[in-house]
């Protein structure tokens, strides 16, 4: 709902192999087909994926589980409500704004 929410939107004809990069986002219901990774140049992992998932990456940025992040929710009734993380994110794995945000800084630095 996030990505939707900043005009993200996937589509049905996507061809990873027409690019030299692809980021594939795995965040909660939300997961990339298993093998569509193998399938393109590059593939970057970005989130939470099992074992069996990871088929085709070339490098995996690790994501915090539900557990770790803080964010918010829309409950049945219609209601916002908002989370605070219950434990600290384990290892490397960050929440998946603090990836991005990190990536988009990464590429702003110049290297000489």
């Amino acid at each position: 709902k996030g990505l939707e929410a900043l005009n993200f939107k996937s589509s049905a004809n996507f061809d990873p192999g027409k690019y030299d990069l692809v980021v594939f986002v795995s965040a909660g219901k939300v997961r990339p087909p298993y093998g569509l990774a193998k399938l393109a140049k590059k593939a970057v992992a970005m989130g939470v994926f099992l074992k069996e998932e990871l088929l085709g990456y070339s490098f995996v940025l690790p994501g915090a589980s539900t557990y770790e992040k803080r964010g918010t929710f829309v409950n049945y009734q219609g209601m916002k409500q908002s989370f605070q993380p219950s434990i600290a994110p384990v290892g490397m794995s960050r929440p998946l704004e603090s990836l991005v945000a990190g990536l988009l800084e990464a590429s702003r630095v110049k290297v000489s």
